[in-house]
């Protein structure tokens, strides 16, 4: 294939976004789309090389997979193995543990299906965190290279027309596909191979019709494929379903400059200058070491560093990248590598550090990313992991996932305390109940008390209420919401202790990520709608229960940190930080978390102007007049992001019981 400098240049179009956009610098909020670029330039380039041989009866798989080895491995090899000291000196065992999966994976070339499966979506916010996430797109390629060599050698045996017509096919499939997985299954959707074969497809389609034709430039059609691509980049966002049939418009664009931008245009004259045919060079190489290079200055600087330091980021990447293109790159290229020269030790290497890479993943994995590394003081160990038992292995959570309709209304709550007890109390949440799940069962059964618990994560405990979160309805949630606040329930009990994290569901947290209530299944997506159910439908829980005779308990949920506390410590340790300095720059400050939860607080103060309703807070325990506290050196009072530690939730239990059993609340 004649050598088009344009294309290069055009590469240059594809990285630089990806660069600017996870370097959070704001420029081009649709960055993300160059990766899309970039496949339809895979398809187009592998596509024309392998028609060109097999019409010219020079077709060897041995000779173009050597090609994908000597283009693919030597580079990406050596940033996974750089990657290895700096993840075991900044990664907690749990993000080590992952990073491992993704270490093997990648090595594999399915790192797409462990991001698919494992993350909260390619624009999560913890996701500028994972070393190895860009490797998702290395998969795709590497996949749709396994299978279009031998379809298209089966299909041009018929020659091009079949070939088109097959591929096509598949392209109209995929494309449908994608656009049907924006809308049902975002998060899997963005890393599903055949939701993006067509992008690679459509550079084949290109290639199949316009190799062995003399193609003319054309500076309309060019220009505006150079356009339709600049306007995603700039217009498209994090809230654009992707891939879906918005894709078609950087696709399109990308094949109409591979098509027309052919020497003498306008806009090949532009791909063509030195800068970007330099910078399209080591593309490849940029796109390979941007992202653990931006990954673990988040990590080092615990969250996310001044827009300076993210530019100082940038500059050394295409130091590396421009190092790793000229001495890792071109020395395996070319029919005259210097390293490597034979095809069959280029496999045989390929292939042992393929196979260690994939031991490393598997042994970083199965050791639980090798927790001796943080060897943490057994109190304060203690206080970040209890809880966790009860999410993995107590029955009480998730309760409602266990039952049936029609049921009994008694049949969606566990039973602690004194089962035989002649009293009972509910308590109902989410998983902001674990703190005090231990507690006011340990205290419930020796007051000889019947603790009914209905424990939902994730879910708000309200009455006839669905919930939808990335675009899906939690079945055991609406479950629990549609039986387990029956007002026969609430007969015969002293009270009821209701907790959750209240912003979630009345606020939406994740503003890219937003909760919707509704009291019907044609759901509202509109966050002040939900803020309305939400008062609503916690006005109808509490006058179910006050219309009892019972206590109402309303409990106010902790400031919510914005860096995860089990990450803090364990960073402090593996770092040698100061924890007071740390704690004084990272955890929220007692004004934010006021003025967060100023219209949430409202509707539970309001609530508990009800002679028999009552709202707890402990965010004066846990916070002075500036700060919110992750904890002390000794202690941590949360165990992540907005979950107490359960030490700290048993000593605030015996408020939550105060205003049911006075007695009980002795101890608060």
């Amino acid at each position: 294939m004649k050598y088009r400098r344009e294309i290069d240049g055009l590469r240059a179009v594809a990285v630089l976004p990806v660069i600017l956009f996870h370097a959070g610098l704001p420029l081009v909020p649709g960055g993300y789309v160059g990766v899309d670029v970039f496949f339809v330039i895979s398809g187009f380039l592998i596509t024309t090389i392998l028609i060109t041989e097999m019409e010219d009866k020079r077709y060897s798989l041995a000779k173009f997979y050597e090609r994908r080895a000597r283009r693919i491995l030597p580079a990406l090899f050596a940033m996974m193995a750089v990657t290895i000291p700096f993840a075991w000196f900044f990664l907690i065992p749990d993000e080590f543990s992952d990073y491992a999966r993704s270490f093997g994976a990648a090595a594999l070339f399915i790192s797409n299906f462990h991001f698919g499966e494992r993350q909260g979506g390619y624009f999560a916010p913890e996701v500028g965190e994972k070393p190895l996430l860009h490797t998702w797109s290395l998969g795709i390629e590497e996949q749709y290279y396994l299978l279009i060599p031998l379809v298209l050698f089966l299909c041009m045996m018929s020659g091009r027309r079949l070939s088109m017509a097959v591929l096509g096919l598949l392209a109209v499939a995929s494309l449908l596909l994608s656009d049907w997985g924006a809308r049902n299954e975002p998060t899997v959707n963005f890393f599903f191979t055949p939701s993006r074969f067509w992008e690679l497809l459509a550079g084949s389609l290109l290639a199949l019709y316009a190799t062995g034709r003399a193609m003319k430039g054309h500076d309309l059609l060019a220009g505006l494929g150079l356009a339709m691509v600049a306007f995603a980049m700039l217009f498209y966002s994090e809230r654009t379903p992707f891939p879906s049939r918005y894709t078609i418009v950087p696709v399109l664009g990308t094949v109409l400059i591979l098509g027309f931008a052919r020497q003498g245009t306008y806009v090949a004259r532009l791909l063509s200058t030195r800068f970007m045919v330099g910078v399209g060079l080591i593309s490849y190489s940029a796109y390979l070491w941007h992202h653990p290079i931006y990954s673990f200055t988040r990590i080092r600087a615990l969250g996310e560093p001044p827009i300076w330091v993210m530019v100082l980021a940038t500059g050394f990447v295409f130091l590396v990248s421009w190092t790793s293109w000229k001495y890792i790159e071109q020395p395996f290229r070319g029919p005259n590598a210097r390293v490597l020269p034979s095809r069959k030790r280029l496999f045989q290497v390929s292939a042992l550090a393929s196979a260690l890479f994939i031991g490393f993943g598997v042994w970083g994995l199965n050791s639980g990313g090798f927790p001796n590394r943080v060897d943490l003081a057994p109190e304060l160990y203690g206080s970040l992991e209890d809880g966790y038992d009860v999410e993995g292995s107590d029955p009480c959570f998730n309760w409602a996932n266990f039952q049936k309709d029609g049921q009994a209304t008694e049949s969606y709550y566990c039973v602690k305390g004194d089962p035989e007890g002649t009293r009972t109390v509910l308590a109902v949440g989410d998983s902001h109940v674990i703190p005090y799940f231990a507690a006011l069962d340990k205290v419930m059964a020796k007051q000889g008390v019947r603790l009914l618990v209905s424990l939902q994560g994730g879910c708000p405990p309200l009455p006839d209420t669905y919930l939808e979160y990335r675009n899906k309805v939690d079945a055991g949630c609406l479950r629990r919401n549609l039986h387990a606040f029956d007002p026969s329930i609430f007969e015969n009990v002293d009270g009821v202790i209701v907790a959750a994290r209240w912003s979630f569901y009345a606020g939406g947290d994740f503003v890219t990520r937003p909760a919707y209530l509704d009291t019907k299944a044609d759901m509202t997506r509109d966050l002040a709608y939900s803020f309305q159910v939400f008062e609503t439908q916690l006005a109808e829980l509490q006058r179910r229960v006050e219309a009892a005779g019972a206590e109402f308990v309303l409990v106010q949920q902790p400031p919510y940190q914005d860096f995860s506390t089990r990450d803090v410590y364990a960073r402090v340790h593996l770092m040698g930080l100061d924890f007071d300095r740390v704690q004084a720059d990272l955890a929220t400050g007692r004004p934010e978390h006021d003025a967060r939860y100023a219209p949430i607080e409202t509707v539970l103060d309001r609530l508990a102007q009800s002679p028999n309703s009552h709202a707890v807070s402990f965010v004066d325990d846990l916070c002075d007049t500036e700060l919110c506290a992750f904890g002390t050196k000794q202690r941590a009072n949360y165990r992540d992001h907005d979950h107490l530690s359960v030490w700290i939730g048993e000593s605030f239990t015996p408020r939550l019981l105060a205003p049911i059993y006075p007695e009980m609340g002795q101890g608060g």
